[in-house]
């Protein structure tokens, strides 16, 4: 006797409810887009891969979580107005060191740089805080300076920049 069950978000696919897959919970892979990742139910990051011209969910174990770190170089700007009074201005988040590190290495590098390997560098580096500091400024300086021109080129390949 099967208790197979139709998936919420493609009902062509079933489940039993027992995968340890986010198809446990009713997501088939073949509503989600070539690489999209999510949580399973063994809390292990599952990320959509093709196999046998199907969509299947597939667990990742290189993908690293990323935590909210504290910036190395911060600035406390805050604007004063024409009555003397400091005012704090909602300004939106910034971006992590973690990002422009990211942005700088990917963008300013002519040659092909892969993600994974800059990933690598990061961690890497964050073994060793003074290097990690000069690099910041110079990814920090770069960032500001190249601010426009990443956003075009993210819009061109149509990528989410923060």
């Amino acid at each position: 006797m099967s208790s197979m069950k139709p998936c919420i978000n493609f009902p062509k696919n079933s489940y039993s409810g027992k995968e340890q897959s986010p198809l446990r919970y009713g997501l088939s892979a073949e509503g989600y887009e070539i690489n999209s990742a999510m949580d399973g139910y063994d809390k292990q990051v599952w990320v959509v891969e093709i196999k046998n011209n199907k969509k299947v969910w597939n667990k990742k174990d290189s993908i690293l979580r990323i935590t909210p770190e504290e910036p190395i170089i911060t600035n406390n700007n805050e604007l004063s107005n024409n009555n003397g009074d400091v005012e704090k201005i909602a300004k939106p988040k910034p971006a992590t060191d973690y990002n422009k590190y990211v942005k700088y290495r990917l963008y300013s590098n002519v040659n092909e740089t892969k993600f994974e390997l800059v990933r690598l560098e990061w961690q890497e580096l964050k073994k060793k805080p003074e290097e990690l500091k000069a690099i910041m400024i110079i990814a920090n300086k770069w960032t500001d300076d190249n601010k426009d021109i990443v956003i075009k080129k993210a819009r061109n390949n149509n990528i989410k920049i923060d």
